[in-house]
């Protein structure tokens, strides 16, 4: 699942927890490149038109046991900024 961010997340809060992540993880300049490309993509210009936005807390609730199901398994799944 990808894009889950709580309403009240700015873009900075986002993309501070995603280079957090990949640091701890081994790939911090995969994920730079990523947000670089991604900044100069029409990706925002889409997200809008398709309707992608950030999810209600409600979401977050229906997805905790997807998240647990995936750290049992033994994989570490991206937390949000507010988890």
């Amino acid at each position: 699942m990808a894009d889950v961010i709580p309403p009240d997340a700015g873009a900075i809060t986002d993309v501070a927890a995603l280079l957090r992540y990949a640091a701890a993880n081994g790939f911090f300049l995969a994920a730079v490149w990523g947000l670089a490309r991604t900044a100069v993509s029409p990706y925002s210009r889409l997200r809008s038109r398709i309707g992608v936005t950030a999810s209600p807390s409600a979401c977050h609730i229906a997805i905790r046991p997807c998240i647990a199901a995936t750290e049992a398994s033994g994989n570490s799944p991206v937390q949000s900024p507010a988890a």
